[in-house]
């Protein structure tokens, strides 16, 4: 933070010359500006330590220690390099100037100077310290507001997990019960279905929000590395079940030479669960799902394809926003928050990859991981 003062602000002059100290002291002090002043390189730097100015007006042509020398020192110190330094020198060379930017100055004038010209400059680069200082105080400020924000929502997202988590699961359980206990009439199991798949899509919702809270939080594992197959086959043989269940064939066809890949298991595994639990969702019975895996141009390609509903072109650019969700009565009727596509490009973007998506209405749909090899 810049050390305001009542005045305008703290300028520290470095000078070898008694008469230029004296004369940029009177000029300076005149237009309300806090003047102190070092007779030397080290005393200089010794100074500018123990009151951290504003501004440093840096000579170079002084002995033990030149103002270039000084400044590097300057630029050096955590504490010091933010102030700016303008040098004055009776050194006109275009080299000159060229070296006092490369070290670390912001201005440079040639003595003679002109009294206006020292006023402009000092005004000039003060303003512009004021207005980097008052720009970092509004990150500061932004970066503290938005890390609040993100334990707000984690309390929050905490919280509703809590409680409401543990109100629908009361709910499943007591229909569980319900339905051991007592024999329900057709219609008592119809209004028994119809809650029991409602609270099924509450229980569905909470977790797939507190899904994308969780990877929008970042890569929080250390990444591993894997053989794709080994990684792929016991993924594919959760979902036989479902697909068999459904009438689906459900094909796993491994890379004929297996090659590795650098993920953090459990989140690309949530990836490329969801695409077959969309797959498996979306198509219907006697349709056929296979996952592929193989490099191309020293990328790896997971590739999930199915026989599906497919979707249609007008809704492609919007499947990974969240909570969208195609409207159409063959998609809406099978349950789901609209979250699982923004979990996926979430968790691939974040190894540095990207979800690449083919569809046709009716036809099938190919989702695709690129991950770098």
């Amino acid at each position: 933070m810049p050390a305001l003062t009542e005045k305008k602000g703290c300028i520290l002059i470095i000078d070898d010359s008694q008469s230029n100290l004296d004369l940029l002291e009177t000029l300076l002090s005149d237009r309300g500006y806090t003047i102190r002043t070092a007779d030397g390189g080290q005393p200089g730097l010794d100074l500018a330590r123990t009151i951290a100015p504003d501004l440093i007006l840096l000579d170079i042509m002084m002995p033990m220690m030149n103002g270039y020398e000084v400044c590097l020192r300057l630029k050096e110190d955590t504490q010091l390099r933010d102030i700016p330094v303008i040098f004055i020198s009776a050194l006109d060379d275009i080299m000159e100037k060229v070296t006092g930017f490369k070290v670390g100055g912001v201005d440079y004038i040639a003595k003679p100077f002109q009294l206006e010209e020292i006023i402009a400059r000092v005004e000039t680069h003060l303003e512009l310290r004021w207005k980097r200082w008052e720009v970092e105080r509004l990150r500061e400020w932004e970066r503290n507001y938005y890390q609040k924000l993100m334990e707000l929502k984690d309390e929050l997202m905490s919280t509703a997990s809590h409680n409401i988590k543990n109100p629908v699961s009361n709910i499943l359980g007591g229909i569980h019960l319900l339905r051991k206990s007592e024999k329900l009439s057709p219609k008592g199991e119809k209004y028994v279905e119809m809650i029991e798949r409602g609270a099924e899509r509450i229980s569905s919702l909470i977790t797939d929000m507190l899904d994308v809270a969780w990877v929008e939080a970042g890569l929080k594992d250390v990444p591993e590395t894997l053989h794709v197959k080994a990684f792929l086959q016991p993924i594919v043989e959760h979902f036989t079940y479902g697909a068999q269940k459904k009438n689906l064939t459900l094909q796993f066809t491994p890379p004929s030479v297996d090659f590795s890949i650098r993920v953090v298991p459990s989140r690309m595994s949530q990836a490329v669960e969801n695409l077959l639990s969309n797959a498996v969702k979306y198509t219907p019975s006697g349709g056929r799902i296979e996952v592929t895996a193989d490099l191309q141009d020293e990328n790896v390609l997971i590739r999930v394809t199915d026989t599906g509903l497919g979707i249609p072109a007008e809704d492609l650019p919007h499947i990974f926003d969240k909570f969208y969700r195609v409207q159409r009565r063959e998609h809406l009727d099978q349950p789901g928050s609209g979250l699982g596509m923004t979990i996926v490009q979430t968790i691939v973007t974040q190894h540095n990859g990207r979800v690449e998506v083919e569809s046709k209405e009716g036809q099938g749909s190919t989702f695709t991981i690129v991950l770098p090899a």
